[in-house]
């Protein structure tokens, strides 16, 4: 993964459903870049942000993801 190889990393609400998404508070067709991943409880939690810094981060379980993030991407850091 990106942490890994000290990259960016982003995932993209774009393909997911709009009535979900909007129950999650997260914006359709938008990117969130991940600042933290973590275990707790023998769960992976995520941790996103809003890159436009509309919204506090969020933190959200593996499952989640999958569900509201469809698209990952990773990009060297600038």
């Amino acid at each position: 993964m990106g942490w890994q190889t000290n990259k960016v990393q982003v995932l993209s609400t774009t393909g997911a459903s709009s009535t979900d998404l909007e129950k999650a508070g997260l914006k359709a067709e938008h990117a969130y870049t991940v600042v933290s991943v973590f275990t707790l409880l023998n769960q992976t939690i995520v941790t996103v942000r809003n890159p436009w810094g509309y919204d506090d981060p969020r933190s959200f379980t593996l499952d989640e993801v999958k569900k509201y993030f469809p698209t990952y991407s990773e990009a060297a850091l600038p």
